[in-house]
């Protein structure tokens, strides 16, 4: 069987979360940017930017407004880019490797620290 590289597997619904994972962000957008454009749609716990890299997880603390900050703001440009929104995967969860997953440490910021996944 040939390796999927796709993180998204369609036939695996996505499973909605309180935590959005934004992607495609400009070097320029700051939190407060992101804080104002998500505040709208429910009351956040906070904003984790990793601008360098072009992402941002932003935790709502209800997983209703997360949902609804998805549908509404897919695709809205922020300095430049339009962004795109996913549901943030719990750590741990790697789609699309095929590889021995105990030679795959990573960096995951809800875990504070590199990790490896067995």
């Amino acid at each position: 069987m040939k390796p999927s590289h796709n993180p998204k597997d369609p036939d695996e619904p996505e499973t909605p979360s309180n935590n959005l994972w934004v992607g495609n962000l400009s070097s320029e957008v700051t939190d407060s940017d992101l804080m104002s454009l998500f505040e709208n749609h429910g009351a956040l716990d906070g904003i984790a930017s990793y601008t360098a890299r072009s992402f941002a997880f932003v935790y709502f603390r209800r997983i209703e407004d997360a949902k609804s900050a998805k549908e509404a703001l897919q695709g809205v440009v922020l300095k430049g880019h339009a962004i795109k929104i996913d549901f943030a995967k719990p750590p741990g969860k790697w789609t699309g490797f095929t590889m021995l997953p105990f030679l795959l440490p990573y960096y995951s910021p809800f875990m504070g620290g590199v990790q490896i996944v067995a």
